[in-house]
């Protein structure tokens, strides 16, 4: 513990300064309260032990605010990393971990090499803690109580150094709030690294004479932080200003006998001139100094930008000798240079495996079986704008980096947008969405779009710790949209130790428009129809949306993806309002962005769809084999193509394509219906009810797996797990007739006729659920009465064909019908259609 006075380094414990005797306050506990009961001890670890079965303790590296710190070695990567135990009292306030762990999700997007990565805040047993990496070296409040008064050069080097790891991380939005000497270490080459970023704001209090814990350090605190006001940028430079106040003079302008005195001067009075106690202090020097502490912070440097440019200069007139310039670890590829002539004729074989390797992947791609070298999830891209008002970009950057690396990297799983937009804004951390979308790594993206400059932050991490795997900041006019996209889905494949093709990403280049005005109009566009029809908009916003479109249109008429959005606008309105015209309208929009670019995968899709609808089943196939071929690891592609085949009744194909779609985008629960449903037709009855119970562990509250999951249990006459299952939908869906069709499966199963037939009054009879009803009951005429009409009218009717031949033989409902002559003609027909279809089809 630290004497405010005399600055004597005490043992932790102790109440009074062993030199001057002065009484000891924990200094970042400045709002505690002076009656609060004595805090339990945090939990020490002693060299060996091992903390989550994972972390083995070196060694203690020191004591703060929130607890211990220990240097660990992680034997799951085998690496060290800084670990800190949070102390019981702070573990103990929900909100205060909540604030904790969300600030967290900013901190951790911080790389740059003057600031200490945060990685995961984890509990174990209901101890706490955080893991950080591990920065050997000294901190810089220990560098000057050894060293005093530092050289204005050495002095400088440290402040440039915070000034750019600062200034990465208020382009991120993120405050330091508790910037302080013991929170910069000094590595053994000279950089200097920022500590603890997220902390402080997390255990912020609202004013300091409030009940808390930590809201900054006395010593290096803000006038508005002592006033518990809003903090931004500003605060963070004037703590550097007293931080190289200290380095300058080796003691901190304000001084007092309590926490609450010294940030009341920081507040009100006029801080002493550094040359007052180092006359060695340029004048420019101090002047920075003074006006880096000004109590307005209008009156202060405004940016670390200006903060750091101002030292250049002085620095710039300091002797030479006097300039300290950190060391930087020596690169690895200049090592590897000098082995390069030895190695060659290994890369030239290793280079000729590989290609075959890749090769051969291609070909089990082409048979349907896929084998990924790496797996990767797009998180949306956060806006960092001022304004925060280029949502639309962000979105479109995100599905553009998306789709680019899915077509120029076909080795790599991607998971699609649909999936990681519920990741927008979400708390979970890197390792728990892995999980979740079945991906080793993560890329992580912010975009800060003013006036015609745009700035890109990525970050990818692996998702098995956290750790990061690559960083880079991408700049550039509004004009070079397209080309950030470009590098970054180029750059990312080193990471990830794949190989993108470039004449796939040629491909990818063909998509995009010739004006940025115009893609941002699109992005509007879409955004708006999908917010009218998958997410309950209104129709206003099917207008607007539409308009969108048209303006980006006129601008860059040969720009196809925005007819294939018309097309699809008309397309969506057509499947649920059965509009007419839309048809002719999904025709010339569909054709339109066909005929600028017939080789677009989304062109092809379309104009499937159109003919699927025009019921030209041949034509549909043609185009949709067509999309598959231009973007095979498209989930989108892969669901609407089993679609078709489930549509009509090539279910066994239809299951091939729905658990491609399943692996690509693993949270899209329509898939796993569908799978299931297909599975059900063609008896595979228990592969079906796992694909469901998958569905329900992804969202328990969705009623449709429950729904599926209860015909699939009567198919396998499980009744007794029916009716449990049953019992489970009724309390999460509102419509009672969907919850008495359930009931009337298992009445009629059970025999129990007129309690099922009361049952399925508004059911229309023609239905699948509602022959194999009348056929449990032992209605005969009545099952296939409506199987025929089913069969006749039920494409028109629900747009699939209700009878292949697979459901009639696989239906055990259907056992009391086996001998009738009626159904066996019906069966001999279906069998007939069926295997024309096949023979037809099969070539996808």
């Amino acid at each position: 513990m630290e004497c405010p006075k005399c600055n004597f380094d005490n043992p932790a414990d102790t109440n009074y300064c062993s030199n001057c005797g002065t009484q000891i306050e924990p200094s970042e506990d400045i709002s505690a309260s002076r009656t609060r009961t004595a805090q339990t001890p945090v939990k020490e670890l002693n060299r060996g032990t091992t903390l989550a079965g994972r972390y083995e303790i070196i060694e203690e590296l020191g004591r703060g605010g929130m607890g211990n710190v220990y240097r660990v070695l992680d034997n799951k990567i085998n690496e060290e990393v800084a670990l800190k135990l949070i102390k019981p009292v702070i573990a103990a306030d929900k909100k205060t971990i909540e604030r904790f762990r969300n600030e967290l999700k900013f901190a951790r997007k911080i790389t740059h090499k003057n600031v200490c990565r945060m990685y995961d805040l984890n509990e174990e047993k209901e101890t706490l803690y955080i893991t950080m990496e591990y920065v050997p070296g000294e901190d810089l409040k220990s560098m000057i109580r050894m060293m005093g008064q530092l050289s204005v050069g050495k002095a400088i080097s440290i402040a440039k150094q915070v000034c750019e790891g600062l200034a990465e991380a208020h382009h991120l939005g993120v405050v330091h709030r508790d910037l302080k000497p013991r929170n910069i270490m000094i590595d053994k080459e000279g950089n200097s690294r920022i500590m603890d970023f997220g902390i402080a704001r997390s255990l912020k209090t609202k004013g300091i004479t409030g009940t808390g814990v930590i809201v900054g350090t006395p010593e290096y605190m803000s006038p508005e932080q002592a006033e518990g006001k809003e903090v931004d940028q500003r605060s963070d430079i004037y703590s550097l200003g007293v931080i190289l106040f200290e380095m300058m003079t080796g003691r901190v302008p304000f001084e007092g006998d309590t926490s609450l005195s010294i940030a009341l001067k920081h507040k009100t009075e006029i801080p002493p001139d550094p040359r007052e106690f180092n006359t060695q202090i340029p004048v420019d020097l101090s002047r920075l100094i003074l006006r880096c502490m000004e109590k307005n912070k209008e009156k202060r440097y405004q940016g670390s930008e200006e903060f750091f440019s101002e030292l250049s200069k002085i620095e710039e007139k300091i002797p030479s000798k006097e300039k300290v310039i950190p060391k930087r670890k020596p690169r690895v590829e200049i090592r590897r240079k000098r082995f390069q002539s030895f190695l060659l004729p290994g890369i030239l074989f290793v280079a000729v495996i590989v290609v075959l390797v890749y090769l051969f992947l291609g070909r089990i791609m082409q048979t349907g079986e896929m084998k990924w070298r790496n797996s990767i999830a797009v998180l949306p891209v956060e806006d960092l704008s001022l304004q925060r008002d280029r949502e639309y970009f962000c979105e479109g950057m995100t599905d553009a980096i998306i789709t680019k690396l899915r077509i120029i990297i076909p080795e790599l799983k991607v998971i699609p947008k649909r999936s990681v937009m519920r990741y927008k804004n979400s708390d979970k951390d890197i390792k728990e969405i892995g999980k979740e979308l079945q991906v080793a790594t993560i890329l992580e993206a912010s975009l800060q779009i003013e006036n015609n400059t745009i700035r890109m932050t990525t970050n990818l991490s692996r998702t098995e710790d956290g750790s990061l795997l690559w960083s880079k900041v991408y700049t550039g006019t509004l004009k070079s949209f397209f080309e950030v996209q470009d590098e970054i889905s180029k750059d990312i494949a080193n990471p990830l130790k794949v190989r993108f093709e470039r004449e796939r990403f040629k491909a990818a280049k063909t998509r995009e428009p010739t004006n940025v005005r115009a893609y941002e109009y699109y992005l509007t566009g879409k955004h708006f129809i999908e917010k009218k029809y998958f997410e309950d908009g209104k129709k206003e916003d099917f207008e607007y949306g539409m308009r969108m479109y048209e303006k980006a249109a006129k601008i860059d008429p040969d720009f196809a993806l925005v007819y294939w959005g018309l097309g699809n606008a008309y397309e969506s309105r057509y499947n649920r309002e059965e509009i007419e015209e839309d048809l002719d309208l999904m025709q010339e929009n569909y054709l339109k962005a066909y005929k600028i670019d017939p080789d677009l995968a989304e062109t092809n899709l379309g104009l499937g769809w159109l003919y699927f609808y025009r019921k030209d089943w041949d034509e549909a196939y043609k185009f949709y084999k067509r999309a598959f071929e231009l973007d095979p690891n498209n989930s989108q592609i892969n669901y609407d193509i089993g679609s078709f085949f489930r549509s009509i009744g090539l279910y066994k194909k239809a299951t091939k394509y729905y658990a491609r779609s399943i692996e690509l985008d693993p949270l899209y629960i329509s898939s796993y219906l569908l799978f299931a449903h297909c599975s059900m037709h063609i008896g595979e009855f228990e592969e079906g009810a796992d694909r469901l119970r998958e569905a329900i562990k992804i969202d328990p509250d969705d009623f449709r797996p429950h729904y599926y999951y209860v015909r699939q249990l009567v198919m396998m006459k499980k009744h007794d797990d029916a009716e449990r299952e049953v019992a489970i939908a009724e309390k999460i869906e509102t419509d009672i007739s969907r919850i008495q069709f359930l009931h009337a499966w298992i009445f009629a199963a059970k025999g129990e006729k007129e309690k099922a037939l009361s049952l399925i009054k508004g059911m229309p009879p023609y239905l699948y659920d509602a022959t194999s009803i009348y056929s449990l009951l032992g209605m005969k005429y009545e099952a296939i009465k409506y199987i025929n009409e089913g069969i006749n009218t039920g494409f028109k009717r629900r747009g699939q064909y209700l009878y292949s031949y697979p459901s009639l033989i696989n239906n055990p409902c259907y056992d009391n019908l086996r001998d009738d002559p009626r159904f066996k003609e019906i069966v001999k027909r279906e069998k007939n259609k069926y295997k024309e279809k096949l023979k037809k089809y099969d070539r996808l």
